[in-house]
Order: structure tokens, then C-alpha cells, then sequence
């Protein structure tokens, strides 16, 4: 028997308009963190399986496909539009392109599982063998979703409040994983429980020395590994804080993520802008 193929399918809204009940968190700051999560939860999954991911956010494609280069994933990413408003609709639209390209096998996750890793996917994979089914990974409260596995059937996804009980009483087999791969977050003290299973590393590069979420700031950047507040305080940038911002240039005003007097990471523009 051949092996069957498999894509995995995530919905990401508007970044503006995620985890609205991160309210502790400044808004661009909380802008970051859902990229940041997103960002992880595709690199674990493009590390196993090809990722299609439905945004109508066509600068994601540049961002994520970038991401998942540097982490020397094996599969491609793809985002593609889905105007249609729902996370259901849209990871049904994944799926349907996703079974036009052949896949047999689909897997819907959610975009905030940052601590999600490629092991974890071989553990799906191999619980869930290779006959027809659905199975749903519940999230840490066992209420919610965090992925979502059918193969040769469709997938009827129904994502929401009590999504694991939706699924199971539509057929699917709960799955039991890594605590990691259960662990999603809507909120600051979903960050922290998550923390203690180990965060992908955009995620962890958001993080203060103490565990707690950054600071945020706009910054105008220096020469030689320094940054100012808009009030003159000064800060240190080291080079890992930069990132991907090949462009970055003494004047330059961007955002920055700071812990004391330290900016940790910095990003002058959003992905759905």
C-alpha cells in the first residue's frame, strides 16, 4: 500500500484583529506575538508536511516561506485568500485546495500553538496509522481544538467554543500528544503555562529574562548595537534583536520588543499592511 499524503492546513485572520483578549499587551506588541506563534506553529508543521496557509494577508507568504527556509524546513508553505469570514470556512477552503493537489491526508491546525513541534506531528501521524478517520487533538482544557486529522473522509471542521466535543461526537478519536502539542494561547497566562513545555523560537524571543511578555517601545536605532527611546533613553540592540530586518539603519524608527535596557527584537512593518 502507498503511503498517503498528507498537507497541513492553517487559518490566520488579520493580525489586527487576533487575541483581542491579550489585552494586557500593547496592540503592536500583540500584533508580534500572534505572528510569532503562527510563525513556530508553521515551522514545526513544514518541517513533516507542506502547509497551506488561508489569510488574506498576501505579504504572509514572504514572511512564512522566509521562516521556514532559515529553519531548514523540508516542505514548501503556501498562502492563499479566502475572503469568506469563519476559521471553519477558511480551513475548509484549505482542505478542499489541499485535496486538489492530491492530498489524502489532511491536518487542520490552529496558528497559536508555539510550542509545537516536528516530533509532535510523527506522533499524530503515527497514532493515527494510515486507514480512513478523523481524530482531534484536544487543547489543555479539554474543550477546545488545537488540531484536527482526517484522512480518505472529509474534514468538517468545527472550531469554536467546545470544538473537542463538536468533533468527537462527529467521529472523530481524541488523540493524546506531547502537553506542548495540546497547548494553545488566548491569553497572557496561556503564554506562561505553555512556557513551561518550551516555546518555538520566535515565540521565546518575545519573552523578558523573567518569563514575562516584553515590553514594547518604538525605538530610532544608533550605530554599533544601540537604540533611543522616543524620551532619550538608551538602549542596547544586539544583533540577534535585528532578525530579518536586513534594511535596518542608523535613524530608522521601529518597534521594539525591550526588557530593561535591553531591545530583544525589533519589526517596522506588519504583514497585513
Amino acid at each position: 500500500m502507498s503511503q498517503p499524503t498528507s498537507t497541513a492546513v492553517v487559518a490566520l485572520k488579520e493580525l489586527r484583529f487576533a487575541k483581542s483578549r491579550m489585552v494586557s499587551l500593547h496592540p503592536a506588541l500583540r500584533q508580534q506575538w500572534v505572528l510569532a506563534m503562527a510563525t513556530d506553529t508553521v515551522i514545526a508543521l513544514a518541517h513533516r508536511l507542506p502547509v497551506v496557509v488561508v489569510s488574506d494577508q498576501p505579504a504572509l507568504q514572504a514572511v512564512l516561506s522566509a521562516a521556514a527556509r532559515r529553519a531548514g524546513c523540508a516542505h514548501p508553505v503556501t498562502v492563499i485568500a479566502d475572503a469568506r469570514p469563519g476559521l471553519n470556512e477558511a480551513l475548509q477552503h484549505g482542505a478542499a485546495r489541499a485535496r486538489e493537489h492530491g492530498a489524502d491526508t489532511v491536518l487542520a491546525a490552529v496558528a497559536d500553538i508555539p510550542g509545537l513541534t516536528p516530533a509532535d506531528i510523527d506522533d499524530l501521524l503515527a497514532a493515527t496509522g494510515d486507514g480512513p478517520g478523523r481524530w482531534v487533538v484536544p487543547d489543555s482544557s479539554g474543550r477546545g481544538t488545537t488540531m484536527l486529522l482526517a484522512r480518505g473522509v472529509p474534514l468538517h471542521p468545527a472550531f469554536g467554543v467546545d470544538s473537542a466535543a463538536r468533533h468527537r461526537d462527529g467521529g472523530a478519536e481524541p488523540i493524546e500528544l506531547h502537553p506542548r502539542a495540546h497547548c494553545d494561547v488566548d491569553t497572557v497566562d496561556d503564554l506562561q503555562r505553555c512556557r513551561g513545555y518550551g516555546l518555538g523560537t520566535h515565540t521565546a524571543s518575545l519573552l523578558a529574562a523573567d518569563g514575562s511578555p516584553a515590553g514594547y517601545q518604538p525605538v530610532t536605532v544608533l550605530e554599533q548595537g544601540r537604540a533611543v527611546t522616543d524620551t532619550g533613553v538608551a538602549l542596547v540592540l544586539a544583533p540577534e534583536a535585528v532578525g530579518d530586518l536586513y534594511r535596518l539603519a542608523p535613524g530608522q524608527r521601529v518597534h521594539a520588543a525591550v526588557d530593561g535596557d535591553r531591545v530583544l527584537s525589533v519589526w517596522w512593518s506588519r504583514p497585513d499592511r
